[in-house]
């Protein structure tokens, strides 16, 4: 009896990342159908759709930012300013059908939301380490040491 195929060996060459490799060749199920509802990664379940369509898919690259923007509303409770909440509205407006977007405003949109989110992640881990803001005490006259290094 033949081994069956693998179904990433299928989609190699679209050049998975290898946990989704990995994990998607331990489940014991290889129909696609199921591999999708039992996926918990939304990141690789976004990729394959991107990754399988074709460059001049307009519509399948405006629900995946449709659902990227879902997502970074989920968070938005965590703004700690306007950046991700300006950058959300650009790709709402373009994932939405407004064509007077361009590529150069969704790539600014898209940094702008990212630098954001990194700067909120980082102060999280921060707070984590340091739960409680530090005591300041009277200033040394040697301390030259500023916000800024």
């Amino acid at each position: 009896m033949p081994t069956p195929k693998l179904l990433s060996a299928t989609i190699a060459h679209l050049r998975p990342c290898q946990p989704a490799v990995d994990w998607m060749d331990a489940q014991p199920a290889q129909r696609a159908s199921v591999l999708w509802r039992d996926c918990q990664e939304p990141r690789w379940m976004l990729w394959i759709i991107g990754a399988a369509a074709a460059e001049d898919d307009t519509a399948t690259r405006r629900k995946i930012v449709q659902c990227a923007c879902r997502f970074a509303r989920t968070t938005e409770h965590l703004w700690e300013d306007n950046r991700p909440g300006d950058a959300v509205v650009i790709a709402e407006r373009w994932a939405g059908g407004d064509d007077s977007i361009t590529g150069q405003q969704l790539n600014a949109a898209a940094y702008t939301a990212a630098d954001a989110a990194a700067d909120a992640a980082h102060c999280d881990i921060i707070r984590e380490v340091f739960p409680r803001p530090p005591k300041v005490r009277r200033p040394r006259t040697d301390n030259k040491e500023t916000c800024n290094g």
